[in-house]
């Protein structure tokens, strides 16, 4: 394998150069890259080749600029030549370029011998070609792919193909190589470095691109970018292209133009869900993936190189692109042209790159790889760019690391609570499913309202102006909020509401975490109810008994029982009955609303009162104001039902530190019913104590007794003076 190359002058010249140099019967595979669209001069050249030299095959595209022997040139023509001694090329045109032609094409054409398809596309017409490529690669998975799209130095008007004799406007013209000596090393060079945040594609369709991150993309090129920058697209934003990674593989989209639905396009198909970011030209780091590039393509033996490379670098590179072609000049002859999308097959699929160098390295021999003869000065470049771009993405590391781990916490308020934000004025921007769940509204519905539609009719209003009067001096607030629902159904909310701001000290908006709490009112509410009395609204006597087990402090009781209430009852009827207890429950519950006093119903016709104030203290201070209570109720004169009704009293007072004091308490209102007296306190009985704990004892004593069986029963017969006999016994 040889490669022979040369910039077309005229004519004349080109003719000398191939009828010095090959037969007509040799078998070339020769490529026409041409910066001129005169389609006048490029027929006489195909017409001339495919006369003269009817044994070879001819592909082609017009460029943005081309390559030869590492040196560019603009809207010239250049072909070359490589001379096949054992390898096989053919040429193929495709009318259209789309997945269905690339299978079809590769079972017509693809064999276990092919090595290489060399494939040029017509990217302005063409929304598939990226189809095309990827179907090829699915359909012949041995096959290395490469080329590009046609292009037209940046006019994005007119673009052409070649093959054999013919130019054409539209489809797709590939070569496919093979040949058991054929070998083929493809390779590619980036070197631009991604910068700034990444971002998720959220809409898109081929190679139109709507949004990312749910913003509009021209929102996302105005806000990253600058105002400028959107006055200039497309052209303004080619040296910041898009990236993706691919198996390995950077992936570069850039933008070709600017739809009219404000969408942009780009050299490439995005897919939604890929993960981008923005690249800039770093110029040290492109110098230093050229230099990685020659010594990867070194470990090969290589005797013709083909370059496709995008025309973005050509525009952003300039000076500089001459060393990167100059390394790869220096291991085999090269050829190539600027195009608009380079092709390049991955581990696993092919792909159109943008703003990349890929490289086609083709060997017929197998002898060993021939070592570099000299090494090139790099070119002195402004390291400030670097520097810059380094302290950016590292400054981009640590702003990511911390929303990865806002949004770890986001993640969890999403799943464990009712998550919305508003902005200053009220109005909701966010809420997450939870929130939705709990109202019965979409987010559609819920966004831009404000949560005062949620509000129950019952609650209290002065509330909301708390709450707001609360973040809005910027200090958080908390409580629970009455709402309903879109069923009109009641739920409690716990909420957490807290303002954001910014480094200024302004509020910019305000967050809410809440937690639904309505299953906890509702069994609260039923608990309270299970310690209400019905009848009088007062404590009942599980209420009396966790009041008194709420703490271990000194406590009083007293128990007071209406004498003879059964008679009200029997004479005057239930219901006066019951609005007796009603206005001595109100009455009690009046004389002491004080703080830590508590009255209950704890029977039919018991009350009780709880006193949460050392008892010896309260006695001694107070002992005169008891008696004048219980006096005043005896004197008391109720009306009721037209009936003039006077209650006596009997009164058993305890106190204590737990539920004892309930007992004796009981025990001292059973001494004062027997005694016949209003009051007796259990604890300045000392009479009533011993006894109590001489009852106590002998409980004790039986209760040992049967637990070790140490009873012993004694028998009396019972005589029978009729029958003469005792039939029974007696214990």
């Amino acid at each position: 394998m040889k490669l022979y190359s040369l910039i077309y002058d005229d004519l004349k010249s080109l003719q000398n150069f191939v009828e010095t140099r090959f037969q007509p019967d040799q078998h070339l595979f020769i490529q026409l890259f041409s910066g001129s669209g005169d389609c006048v001069v490029l027929q006489n050249i195909l017409d001339y080749l495919h006369t003269r030299l009817p044994q070879s095959v001819v592909i082609g595209a017009t460029s943005a600029g081309e390559i030869h022997r590492a040196q560019t040139s603009q809207e010239t023509i250049v072909l070359s030549f490589c001379l096949l001694e054992t390898s096989r090329a053919s040429v193929y045109y495709l009318d259209v370029a789309d997945r269905k032609s690339a299978y079809e094409i590769a079972s017509r054409a693809i064999t276990p011998l092919t090595k290489v398809c060399i494939a040029f596309t017509e990217p302005l017409k063409s929304k598939e070609n990226e189809a095309f490529i990827q179907a090829l690669g699915e359909a012949a998975a041995h096959v290395v792919v490469a080329g590009g799209n046609a292009a037209d130095s940046f006019a994005f008007a007119q673009t052409y193909l070649f093959h054999a004799d013919r130019i054409e406007d539209h489809g797709v013209v590939l070569a496919i190589l093979e040949g058991d000596s054929l070998h083929v090393h493809q390779d590619y060079s980036f070197g631009w470095t991604q910068i700034g945040k990444t971002m998720t594609v959220t809409r898109c369709k081929g190679n139109d691109l709507y949004e990312l991150d749910h913003q509009p993309i021209e929102t996302v090129y105005r806000h990253y970018l600058g105002n400028d920058m959107i006055r200039g697209l497309p052209a303004s934003a080619i040296a910041f292209p898009l990236v993706s990674q691919s198996e390995n593989v950077e992936v570069c989209r850039s933008i070709v133009g600017v739809n009219k639905d404000r969408s942009y396009r780009f050299a490439g198909e995005f897919r939604e869900g890929d993960r981008v970011r923005f690249a800039i030209g770093n110029i040290e780091e492109i110098m230093e993936k050229a230099e990685t590039l020659q010594q990867t393509l070194c470990e090969n033996t290589i005797e013709a190189m083909f370059i496709y490379s995008c025309a973005v670098r050509k525009y952003f590179l300039k000076d500089q692109l001459h060393y990167e072609l100059a390394l790869l000049e220096q291991i085999a002859p090269t050829v190539g042209f600027f195009t608009y999308g380079e092709f390049f097959r991955g581990c696993i699929a092919n792909h159109l790159l943008n703003v990349t160098t890929t490289i086609l390295a083709l060997s017929e021999s197998s002898q060993n790889r021939v070592p570099l003869k000299k090494t090139m000065l790099r070119p002195a470049t402004d390291s400030v760019l670097k520097f810059l771009t380094h302290l950016v993405n590292t400054t981009q590391c640590e702003l990511d690391e911390s929303v990865n781990f806002l949004r770890q916490y986001k993640t969890v308020l999403d799943h464990s609570a009712i998550f919305s934000k508003m902005d200053t004025q009220g109005y909701i921007t966010y809420v997450n499913d939870a929130f939705c769940a709990a109202t019965g509204y979409t987010r559609d519905e819920i966004i831009g309202t404000k949560h005062s539609r949620f509000r129950h009719p019952e609650h209290d209003e002065s509330s909301y102006d708390t709450l707001w009067e609360t973040i809005q001096s910027q200090r958080i607030w908390q409580g629970v909020l009455k709402c309903l629902n879109r069923q009109g159904e009641t739920f409690y909310i716990k909420s957490t509401l807290v303002p954001v701001v910014n480094e200024h000290g302004q509020t910019m908006e305000y967050i809410t975490s809440s937690t639904d709490i309505t299953e906890q009112i509702v069994k609260d509410r039923i608990i309270q109810e299970q310690l209400i009395d019905e009848l009088t609204g007062l404590g009942n006597r599980q209420a009396l008994f966790n009041e008194i087990r709420s703490d271990t402090n000194e406590k009083m009781l007293m128990l007071i029982n209406l004498i003879g209430f059964s008679e009200i009852n029997d004479y005057l009827g239930y219901d006066v009955g019951d609005a007796l207890l009603k206005e001595i429950g109100a009455l009690l519950d009046q004389r002491f609303a004080e703080k830590h006093r508590v009255v209950f119903r704890i029977n039919g016709d018991e009350f009780a009162l709880l006193i949460k104030e050392n008892d010896h203290v309260w006695q001694h201070k107070n002992s005169d104001k008891l008696y004048r209570m219980i006096h005043y109720l005896e004197k008391h004169i109720f009306l009721i039902q037209g009936y003039e009704i006077v209650v006596r009293l009997n009164v058993g007072i305890a106190s204590g530190c737990d539920d004892h004091i309930y007992m004796q308490s009981h025990i001292a209102l059973k001494e004062a019913k027997k005694r016949d007296e209003v009051i007796v306190t259990y604890n300045l009985n000392e009479t009533l104590k011993d006894k109590t704990k001489h009852n106590i004892q002998i409980i004790h004593k039986i209760q040992h007794a049967v637990e070790n069986d140490r009873i012993v029963p004694f028998y009396q017969g019972i005589y029978d003076n009729v029958q003469k006999k005792l039939p029974s016994t007696k214990c």
